[in-house]
């Protein structure tokens, strides 16, 4: 099982188009031991970290939603569950789809690049 499968996933967004893992796991681990970290590449405006309690992902979800990294306000939520090569029931660690997220709003301008909504 991967760290993703045993833990409790978030989903960070719009946080910019330089993050680096380093700063996020710097910030996030604070909150409890984080199983793993995943930055995207491209487009780079969002990461995933796992936490290995479902208290201290509830945490950082709390603290760090709307919170400044890179120069710009983030967004932070449950990740959508993973499916494996297709649909698939049963239930899904990490995800708890009652928790409210944070909708954003927005700025906008010249240097505003808004990512896709994952």
């Amino acid at each position: 099982q991967s760290p993703a499968e045993v833990g409790y996933r978030i989903h960070l967004a719009d946080i910019g188009t330089r993050p680096d893992k380093y700063t996020i796991e710097k910030d996030f681990g604070k909150f409890g031991k984080i199983l793993e970290t995943w930055v995207a590449e491209n487009p780079p405006c969002f990461a995933f970290v796992v936490f290995k309690e479902k208290e201290d992902a509830e945490d950082a979800l709390d603290e760090m939603n709307g919170a400044t990294m890179f120069g710009q306000r983030i967004r932070v939520s449950w990740a959508k569950p993973r499916t494996k090569g297709g649909r698939g029931g049963g239930e899904v660690r990490g995800y708890v789809p009652s928790r409210p997220s944070y909708g954003g709003g927005g700025g906008g301008g010249a240097n505003d690049m808004r990512c896709y909504n994952c």
